[in-house]
C-alpha cells in the first residue's frame, strides 16, 4: 500500500524492515539481525490490536472494551494489568483514570477538570501525588509549588527557566535563558544565581560550535566544537588544556579518538592518546585498540548477541544466548562457567556460579517486584512492599527483619533494623526539605544537619553541637574552599579541566600540582614532603616516579596495564608474573622482589588456595585456602601447619572457629548489621568456657564489651569510656597479688573533633591520670602535658608556618617534692620528609621510601634493626639487633629486639641446621650482606593485609612463634585469638578491633593495654602484677607465665627496637601521635600528611598508614537520598552520566578508606571494580558479601555499562546511584533486571 514505511535505515547500517497485512496494519518488524516483533488482529472494534509476540515466542495479549478502550493486557506469564476510564463528558470523552496492577490493586490515579486538563496524578494511598493548579505551574508531592516557562520558537517549545531549585538534579538547573529569534539559546543561567553561560551556533544545522560558562568570573571557559559535515557528530572539541578529535567510517561509527595535550604542563604538552575500533560487516564493534597498542576482539552469533570477547594476551571470555538475547552462560578466561534461567517475562530466576550449590534464586510478585532472594549460602530475605510498590521491609530466615518509612516523595524517612528477638538494632531517620534535599539525618541521638545554597547545592554540614563545617563553591560548582568548625579554611584552585591545581591546608600551607590532559599530576610540590614528578604511559599509568630525593622508579607494564616490571633507583627490581596457569588468567601468579619470592595458587573462581612466601634467606611460609561448595571460606591452613576452620549455620552465618582441630570459638551471634554480640572461647587446656558480649547503641555504635563500655556525645565521638584492668594488690614490691578495678576516663574534644584531654578518674570522679593536647589550625600537636602520679610533664613541639613537619620538642618534668628537668629533641628529615633523627632513633630509607633500618643509641653497644618489605608494601622480615664491633666488657644487649622472647629467658646458639641453611642461601643475599642480617623474626599475612603470624629463625634473639586468629566483622577483621610460644589466648578487642587483653585458658587475663589518647601507653603484664615500668620500676611477680603481644591499633604492630608501630605503609609514633614520614598517597589521604586518624583514634584508626578509616556503610548512609547522584545531575563528571561510581567514590573518600579521585582522576568504573580479575588497592574480591562491602556487576557488550553500589544488610538492600531519583536504597542486586545476566562482585577494603 502507499505511504506506508517499508524500510528504516540507520546511520551505521542497521535496518528495521515493516510488514503489514492486507488490511494495512503492520504485522511484523524485523530488524536485520532476524529478531522480530508480530502483530496481531481482532475483528472489532475497528481491527484492534490483540498480541504481541517475539522473535522468542512470548506474547502478550491485549484486551478491549465494546467501546474501544484497552482494558486490560495480559503478560507473558499470565498477569494482567487492567486500566480505567474516567466518565465520559461531552467536551473531551473518557479518559485514563488509572491503572490497575497484576495483584488487582488501582496503582495510579489520574484526575482531570471538566475542559479535560490533567489535575492530578497519584499512586495507591495518595503518594507520588502531583497536582496541577494552574497550567504554567504544579504542586509535587512535598507540597512544594513549582513553575516552569516555556516559549514557542517556529515549531518548538523552549524551555526558559524554572522555580525554585528543581527537586530532582535531572531536571535541568536553568533559572533563565535568553533565546535568539531562531529559538536558539543565546544565555543561559544555570543556576539559581547570578552565573552565565554563553552559546554560539551554527545556526543552519543548530549544533553549538562554543559554549563558555560561568562568563565573566575567573572560573570562566570555552568549549569549542566542530562537527562532521554529515553526521550530527563531532569531529573536534577544544577545551583549555585539551583536544579531543575524532574519525569515522562512511557509516558514522567513531573509528578513532584522539586526545591531545595542549596544556604545556610538565612534559605532557603535545602528547597524543589514540583509541581506535573496527567493525563488522553487521555494524558491531569488532576490536578496540587502546592507546597502548592493546586490541580487544568481539564476536557476535547472527543474533547480533556477543560470543566471545578477546583481550590483547588472549584472555578469552565466551557467552551464550537464549532467544531474546539474554545470556545463558559465561565461561570465563579461567574456566570457571556461569549460567542463568528466566522466567516468561525475562526475569532472572536463577544465577549459578561454578556449581549447583552455588545458586541464587529470585522469585517474584505477580507485579514484578522481588519477592525472595535465595542466596547460595542458604540465606533467604522475603521483601514487602506497599500498594503503591515501594519497598516496605524486609525478613530473613535469621529472624532479622527491617522497616522503611517513606514520605509522599518515596524518600526514606525513617529505617529501622531489628534482630530475631524484635529489638530495635538500628533506626536513622531524615527529614527532607521543601526541594527534596535531605536537611538532617538523626543516627541514634547524633543529628547531623545539611545546608544549601539556592540552587540546592550542599555548601555546608553542622553537628549536634553546633559544629559545622562551610563550603565556598567557585563559579563552576567547584569547593574552593572548606571552612572547620574552629574557623579555620583550607582551599583549593583548579585548572579548566577541573583538576586541582592547588590545594591550601588549614595553616595555609599549599601543595601545587601541574597536570596533564587526563588530569594526572606530573607534578606535586610541598613544603612537607619536597617536590616529586612522574611521567605516564599511553594509558595514563604511571612509567616514571621520580621523588624529592632524585630517585627515580620506573614500572613497566603488559598490554592490559598491569605493572610487570619496578625498577629502583638503587637497581633493585620487582618483578610481577600473571596467567601462570589456566586457572590463574587475569590474576597475579607470583612476585619476586628483593626480599624473595611470593607465589599464588588458584581455582577457577580466581581465589587464592595457596600463597608461598619464600625469603632469600630461605625461610618459607605457606598460607592454603580451602572454600565450601555454597562459595564460602571454609579453612585456612597457616603458616604452622594448624588449620583454622570457619563454622557456619544454614544461613552462611559464621557460628564457630576451630583450631587445629579443636573447637576454639563458639556460639557466635550476630545482629542485622553483621556486628557480634556474644561468643565463648573454648581455650585448650581450659575447663571453662570464656564468654564475650558485645552490645550496641541504635547508631550501630559499641557501647559495652565484657571489658569496656563506652558513652557518646551528640556528634558520635566517646567522651566517657570504662576499662577493667587488673593491678598490684599492694604497693609492696615483693608481694605476688593482684586486684581488678575498673578504670574511667573522660575526653574532651576541640570544635573540629580533636582530642584535647583526657583523664582517668578514680570511682570519687577525682583525676588520677590527665593529659592534655593543643594543635595548630590543621592538627599538628603544639603543646601537650602529662600529670601523672604527682609527676608532671609538659612538652612544646616547634613546629614552622610554612610546613607541617615536627621540628622538636622542649620538655620539663616536675614532682610534686620539687624536683624538675628539661630537656630539648631536635628532630630531623631528608628532604622527602622522612624522618631521619629523634634524639634517640636514627632511621634510614631505601629507594622505595621504606623505612630499611633503625639505630638506637650511639657507639659500639648501638644496635641496629634492618627491615625488609615485599612488592606487596608489606614487611616481610626483621634482622635480630646488629651491632657495629662485640660489645664491650660488661654490656647487656640480649633480647633486645627478641619481641617474643621473655626478658630473663636464657639464650642458646643458634642450632646448626639454621646455620647450613644460611650457608647455602648466602648467594641470595648481597655481598655485604652478613650472616647476623638473615636472623630475625619473618612476617606472613593473610591476603587482607591482616598479619598472620611472625615466625622466629632460631637465632639466640629470635625464637618462638606467634600466629594470630581473627573474626571477619562488618567492621573490619577482629582479633580473637592468638597462640604464642605453643600458648593459646583469647584475644579480647574493643570497638575499633584493636586488642586490649589476652586471657590464659584457666581465665587469668596474662596481658593488657590500657586506654590512652594516642597509644602511649604501655602494655602491663600479669608476670609482673600489671604494674607499669614508668610508675613503678620494682614490680613483684606473679605465677602467670609471662607472654609478650605486638598488636597494638589495627594494622599496627609494636616495634621494642624503636617504640614505634608499623603501620603497613608507614611507621606510627605513639608518643607525638602523627606518622614518621609523609603520606605515600599525599593529601588523598587527609590534610595533614602526618596526622593519625585526625587526631581521634578512639573513633578512626588507619590500618594502612595511608588514610584514615571510617565505617563505609555509616557513611553510605549519609549520603543516602542525595539528589546529586541523579543521572542527569551535573554534579562529576557531569550532567547524562552514570554516577553509581561516582557515589561510591565520594563514599569511599568520605571515610578516609579511598584516595580523593575527584582531585585527581574520574571515580573507579562499575565494570573494573565488578571484574574480579582487575586489582583494586587495597580492596580484594570476597565471597562473603558483609555490610559496607562494594558490590558491582560488570558490562556484557562493549557498549553497555554496568553498576555499583555499597552493601548494606547483606542479601537484602544495598545504597548506590544511577537513576533519575539520585542516591538510594534499594534491594539491587537481586531484582536489578537492567543487568540480569550479572553475577555480584563483592570487594571489601582490607580496613573493614
Amino acid at each position: 500500500m502507499k505511504g506506508l514505511l517499508e524500510e528504516q535505515v540507520y546511520r551505521n547500517g542497521w535496518r528495521l524492515v515493516y510488514g503489514y497485512n492486507t488490511q494495512g496494519l503492520l504485522a511484523v518488524v524485523q530488524n536485520n539481525f532476524g529478531q522480530s516483533l508480530q502483530f496481531t488482529y481482532g475483528g472489532a472494534p475497528n481491527g484492534a490490536l490483540i498480541s504481541v509476540t517475539s522473535s522468542d515466542q512470548r506474547s502478550v495479549s491485549l484486551m478491549y472494551a465494546d467501546t474501544g478502550f484497552l482494558t486490560s493486557v495480559r503478560q507473558a506469564d499470565g498477569t494482567t494489568i487492567q486500566y480505567a476510564y474516567s466518565n465520559a463528558t461531552a467536551k473531551v470523552g473518557s479518559l485514563l483514570a488509572g491503572r490497575i496492577d497484576e495483584q488487582g490493586v488501582r496503582y495510579t490515579t489520574f484526575k482531570y477538570d471538566a475542559e479535560g486538563w490533567a489535575l492530578s496524578t497519584e499512586k495507591a494511598g495518595g503518594v507520588d501525588k502531583y497536582t496541577v493548579p494552574t497550567k504554567d505551574g504544579y504542586v509535587d508531592p512535598l507540597g512544594t509549588s513549582r513553575s516552569h516557562t516555556f516559549r514557542i520558537y517556529g515549531n518548538e517549545l523552549i524551555f526558559i527557566g524554572s522555580s525554585p531549585a528543581p527537586a530532582s538534579p535531572s531536571e535541568p538547573p536553568i533559572y533563565a535563558r535568553t533565546v535568539r529569534e531562531d529559538g536558539l539559546i543565546e544565555h543561559e543561567y544555570q543556576q539559581f544565581y547570578t552565573n552565565q553561560s554563553t552559546y554560539q551556533w551554527d545556526a543552519p544545522r543548530r549544533l553549538p560550535v562554543s559554549i563558555t560558562e560561568a562568563v565573566g568570573t575567573p572560573e570562566s571557559r570555552t568549549t569549542q566544537t566542530t562537527w562532521h559535515p554529515q553526521w550530527r557528530l563531532p569531529l573536534s572539541i577544544t577545551e583549555p588544556g585539551r583536544t579531543t578529535t575524532y574519525t569515522y567510517d562512511s557509516l558514522g561509527n567513531p573509528l578513532t579518538q584522539t586526545i591531545t595535550d595542549t596544556g604545556g604542563g610538565s612534559g605532557s604538552s603535545g602528547s597524543t592518546r589514540t583509541t581506535s575500533w573496527t567493525y563488522h560487516a553487521s555494524g558491531l564493534v569488532a576490536t578496540e585498540t587502546a592507546p597502548n597498542g592493546a586490541t580487544t576482539s568481539y564476536q557476535y552469533d547472527s543474533a547480533g548477541n556477543l560470543t566471545s570477547a578477546t583481550n590483547a594476551l588472549g584472555h578469552v571470555d565466551t557467552y551464550t544466548h537464549d532467544g531474546a538475547g539474554r545470556v545463558l552462560s559465561h565461561t570465563a578466561p579461567t574456566g570457571l562457567v556461569s549460567t542463568y534461567t528466566y522466567d516468561a517475562r525475562g526475569r532472572m530466576l536463577t544465577a549459578n556460579r561454578g556449581g549447583q550449590l552455588q545458586l541464587t534464586t529470585l522469585t517474584y510478585r505477580p507485579s514484578g517486584q522481588v519477592a525472595t532472594a535465595s542466596l547460595p549460602h542458604g540465606h533467604v530475605v522475603t521483601y514487602t512492599y506497599d500498594n503503591a510498590q515501594r519497598l516496605t521491609g524486609w525478613s530473613d530466615n535469621r529472624g532479622n527483619s527491617g522497616a522503611y518509612t517513606l514520605d509522599a516523595m518515596g524518600n526514606r524517612t525513617r529505617e529501622d533494623l531489628r534482630n530475631a528477638q524484635g529489638q530495635l538494632v538500628w533506626r536513622l531517620a531524615r527529614t527532607i526539605n521543601s526541594i527534596n534535599r535531605v536537611e538532617t539525618v538523626t543516627l541514634g541521638n547524633q543529628t547531623t544537619t545539611y545546608g544549601y545554597d539556592n540552587n540546592g547545592d550542599w555548601v555546608g554540614t553542622t553537628n549536634s553541637l553546633g559544629q559545622g563545617t562551610s563550603l565556598g563553591l567557585d563559579a563552576l560548582r567547584r569547593t574552593k574552599a572548606i571552612t572547620n568548625a574552629e574557623n579555620a579554611t583550607a582551599s583549593l584552585s583548579y585548572n579548566a579541566l577541573d583538576g586541582v591545581t592547588q590545594a591550601s591546608d588549614f595553616k595555609g600551607v599549599a601543595t601545587t600540582y601541574s597536570r596533564d590532559a587526563l588530569g594526572n599530576a606530573t607534578t606535586e610540590t610541598s613544603p612537607d614532603t619536597g617536590t616529586e614528578a612522574a611521567q605516564y604511559d599511553a594509558l595514563g599509568l604511571p612509567s616514571t616516579i621520580t621523588d624529592a630525593l632524585g630517585q627515580a622508579t620506573t614500572i613497566e607494564r603488559d598490554l592490559l596495564g598491569r605493572p610487570t616490571l619496578i625498577t629502583h633507583a638503587d637497581g633493585r627490581t620487582t618483578t610481577l608474573r600473571y596467567d601462570l596457569t589456566a586457572a590463574s588468567k587475569g590474576y597475579l601468579g607470583e612476585i619476586l622482589d628483593p626480599s624473595g619470592t611470593t607465589t599464588y595458587e588458584r581455582d577457577t573462581q580466581g581465589r587464592v588456595t595457596k600463597k608461598t612466601q619464600r625469603l632469600i634467606n630461605g625461610d618459607t611460609r605457606s598460607v592454603s585456602y580451602a572454600y565450601n561448595a555454597q562459595g564460602l571460606l571454609a579453612s585456612t591452613t597457616y603458616p604452622g601447619g594448624q588449620v583454622l576452620q570457619n563454622v557456619y549455620d544454614t544461613t552462611g552465618q559464621i557460628t564457630g572457629l576451630t583450631w587445629a582441630g579443636q573447637l576454639l570459638v563458639s556460639g557466635i551471634t550476630w545482629n542485622p548489621l553483621g556486628q557480634p554480640t556474644g561468643w565463648s572461647w573454648n581455650l585448650p587446656g581450659g575447663t571453662a568456657a570464656i564468654p564475650a558480649t558485645r552490645s550496641y547503641n541504635t547508631a550501630g555504635q559499641v557501647t559495652a564489651t565484657d571489658f569496656s563500655s563506652y558513652q557518646y556525645d551528640a556528634a558520635g565521638r566517646i567522651h566517657t569510656l570504662t576499662q577493667k584492668l587488673w593491678r598490684p594488690a599492694s604497693t609492696n614490691p615483693q608481694a605476688t597479688t593482684i586486684s581488678q578495678t575498673t578504670s574511667t576516663w573522660t575526653v574532651q574534644y576541640s570544635p573540629a573533633g580533636r582530642i584535647t584531654g583526657f583523664t582517668k578518674n578514680t570511682a570519687a570522679n577525682a583525676p588520677v591520670d590527665t593529659a592534655t593536647f593543643s594543635y595548630d589550625a590543621n592538627g599538628n600537636r603544639t603543646a601537650s602535658i602529662r600529670d601523672l602520679a604527682g609527676t608532671n610533664t609538659s612538652r612544646t613541639y616547634g613546629g614552622d608556618a610554612s610546613h607541617n613537619r615536627l621540628l622538636g620538642f622542649e620538655q620539663t618534668t616536675a614532682s610534686t617534692d620539687g624536683n624538675s628537668a628539661s630537656t630539648s629533641v631536635t628532630y630531623q628529615y631528608n628532604p622527602a620528609g622522612d624522618l631521619l633523627g629523634d634524639g634517640l632513633t636514627t632511621y634510614r630509607y631505601d629507594s622505595e621510601g621504606r623505612m630499611e633500618s633503625a639505630s638506637t643509641g650511639e657507639g659500639e653497644d648501638a644496635p641496629t634493626t634492618k627491615y625488609a618489605h615485599n612488592g606487596l608494601g608489606q614487611r616481610v622480615f626483621k634482622t635480630e639487633p646488629l651491632y657495629s664491633s662485640t660489645p664491650a666488657s660488661g654490656s647487656s644487649n640480649k633480647n633486645l629486639n627478641n619481641l617474643l622472647a621473655d626478658d630473663d629467658e636464657p639464650q642458646g646458639e643458634p642450632p646448626g641446621l639454621i646455620q647450613q641453611i644460611l650457608s647455602f642461601f648466602s648467594k641470595l643475599w648481597s655481598p655485604s650482606t652478613s650472616d647476623a642480617e638473615k636472623l630475625g623474626y619473618s612476617y606472613v599475612y593473610a591476603e587482607d593485609g591482616s598479619l598472620l603470624g611472625e615466625y622466629g629463625s632460631g637465632g639466640s634473639n629470635s625464637t618462638g612463634t606467634a600466629q594470630y586468629i581473627y573474626l571477619p566483622t562488618a567492621s573490619g577483621p577482629m582479633p580473637i585469638a592468638a597462640v604464642i610460644k605453643g600458648q593459646t589466648y583469647a584475644v579480647h578487642s574493643d570497638h575499633l578491633n584493636t586488642p586490649r587483653k589476652l586471657t590464659q585458658p584457666d581465665g587469668q587475663v596474662a596481658w593488657q593495654w590500657a586506654y590512652s589518647a594516642f597509644g602511649d601507653e604501655q602494655p602491663t603484664i600479669g608476670a609482673k602484677r600489671f604494674t607499669s615500668e614508668t610508675t613503678t620500676p620494682t614490680t613483684g611477680a606473679t605465677s602467670i607465665p609471662e607472654v609478650t603481644f605486638n598488636l597494638r591499633y589495627p594494622g599496627q604492630y609494636f616495634d621494642k627496637e624503636t617504640k614505634l608501630h608499623y603501620n603497613y605503609f608507614r611507621t606510627y609514633a605513639p608518643g607525638t601521635g602523627r606518622y614518621t614520614q609523609g603520606d605515600p598517597i599525599g593529601l588523598d589521604g587527609g590534610w595533614n600528611r602526618f596526622g593519625y586518624a585526625d587526631a581521634d583514634p578512639l573513633r578512626y584508626f588507619d590500618s594502612l598508614g595511608l588514610c584514615r578509616c571510617e565505617n563505609i556503610l555509616e557513611q553510605a548512609e549519609l549520603l543516602n537520598n542525595d539528589p546529586r547522584y541523579s543521572l542527569r545531575a551535573p554534579y562529576r563528571p557531569g550532567p547524562n552520566t552514570n554516577k553509581c561510581n561516582t557515589f561510591v567514590d565520594d563514599v569511599l573518600e568520605s571515610t578516609g578508606v579511598a584516595p580523593r579521585r575527584n582531585w585527581l582522576s574520574m571515580p573507579i568504573s562499575a565494570g573494573r571494580w565488578a571484574d574480579p580479575t582487575a586489582t583494586i588497592p587495597n580492596f580484594p574480591v570476597v565471597t562473603d558479601p558483609r555490610p559496607g562491602d562494594i558490590v558491582a556487576i560488570a558490562r556484557w557488550t562493549p557498549d553497555s555499562s554496568g553498576h555499583v553500589a555499597i552493601v548494606k544488610v547483606p542479601g537484602v538492600s544495598t545504597i548506590g546511584a544511577g537513576t533519575e531519583a539520585g542516591s538510594h536504597t534499594t534491594s539491587w542486586p537481586w531484582d536489578l533486571n537492567k543487568f540480569p545476566q550479572g553475577i555480584p562482585v563483592f570487594r571489601r577494603c582490607v580496613c573493614q
